[in-house]
Protein backbone atom coordinates (compact mmCIF):
# COMPACT_ATOMS: atom_id res chain seq x y z
CA UNK A 1 0.00 0.00 0.00
CA UNK A 2 2.81 2.41 0.87
CA UNK A 3 4.51 1.69 -2.47
CA UNK A 4 1.32 2.69 -4.32
CA UNK A 5 1.22 5.99 -2.45
CA UNK A 6 4.86 6.70 -3.38
CA UNK A 7 4.13 6.00 -7.05
CA UNK A 8 1.08 8.29 -6.93
CA UNK A 9 3.16 11.09 -5.39
CA UNK A 10 5.82 10.70 -8.09
CA UNK A 11 3.14 10.86 -10.80
CA UNK A 12 1.64 13.99 -9.27
CA UNK A 13 5.06 15.65 -9.07
CA UNK A 14 5.73 14.75 -12.69
CA UNK A 15 2.35 16.23 -13.71
CA UNK A 16 3.17 19.46 -11.86
CA UNK A 17 6.53 19.65 -13.64
CA UNK A 18 4.90 19.20 -17.06
CA UNK A 19 2.32 21.87 -16.24
CA UNK A 20 5.13 24.27 -15.28
CA UNK A 21 6.94 23.50 -18.53
CA UNK A 22 3.77 24.03 -20.52
CA UNK A 23 3.20 27.35 -18.78
CA UNK A 24 6.68 28.65 -19.54
CA UNK A 25 6.41 27.34 -23.09
CA UNK A 26 3.17 29.22 -23.78
CA UNK A 27 4.58 32.42 -22.27
CA UNK A 28 7.67 32.03 -24.47
CA UNK A 29 5.47 31.54 -27.53
CA UNK A 30 3.50 34.68 -26.63
CA UNK A 31 6.75 36.60 -26.22
CA UNK A 32 7.95 35.48 -29.65
CA UNK A 33 4.61 36.44 -31.21
CA UNK A 34 4.76 39.89 -29.63
CA UNK A 35 8.31 40.44 -30.92
CA UNK A 36 7.42 39.31 -34.44
CA UNK A 37 4.41 41.66 -34.45
CA UNK A 38 6.62 44.54 -33.35
CA UNK A 39 9.11 43.69 -36.11
CA UNK A 40 6.35 43.63 -38.72
CA UNK A 41 5.22 47.10 -37.62
CA UNK A 42 8.71 48.55 -38.21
Amino acid sequence: KRREREILQQMLLRDEATVDLRGTYTSLQQEVEMKTKKLKKL
